[in-house]
């Protein structure tokens, strides 16, 4: 283990250890920081994502590394590459793709684009009001648990 993974692992306990949730996660938390060693972000980043959506929250999709597909373009052209190659008809993401994407680059390649709205989040009780709505997943499980899909739009909730 890298002493930057017992950082992140030391900082969330210190901030968390009084949520609700804590001890519930808390043995993610050591497998994902403690028993790991992480030589590159992306990987970590996969597992994290992996794990929690399906293990922790129980969804359904399913995650592939794009390095599989072998991708040669760059940014925009990457993303319609990535799409083209997974048979994608919609591509939902976040407002800082903005800068770089439009609907109707990716319309031409019968691919529609949807704006990931973040406003309107139902608030969850957290350990240190006032309500923080910019903060991460980790902040989400700890406070609300299994509850934790009622707050997201992603699983057809939070707003």
């Amino acid at each position: 283990m890298f002493s930057w993974q017992k950082k992140h692992f030391d900082t969330i306990r210190t901030n968390y250890a009084h949520a609700e949730y804590f001890k519930k996660n808390q043995p993610f938390l050591e497998e994902l920081y403690l028993e790991n060693e992480w030589h590159n972000l992306s990987d970590m980043n996969q597992y994290i994502i992996t794990k929690i959506s399906k293990q922790i929250l129980g969804s359904l999709t399913e995650f592939e590394d794009s390095r599989k597909y072998h991708l040669t373009k760059s940014k925009a052209e990457r993303v319609k590459e990535l799409l083209i190659k997974c048979g994608a008809t919609e591509y939902i993401s976040g407002p800082a793709a903005k800068d770089y994407l439009s609907e109707e680059f990716l319309a031409a390649a019968g691919i529609q684009l949807t704006w990931m709205d973040y406003n309107g989040y139902a608030e969850y009780p957290q350990l240190y009001p006032p309500f923080a709505h910019s903060v991460s997943i980790i902040d989400l499980l700890m406070n609300a648990g299994e509850r934790a899909p009622e707050y997201m739009k992603s699983f057809g909730k939070g707003d």
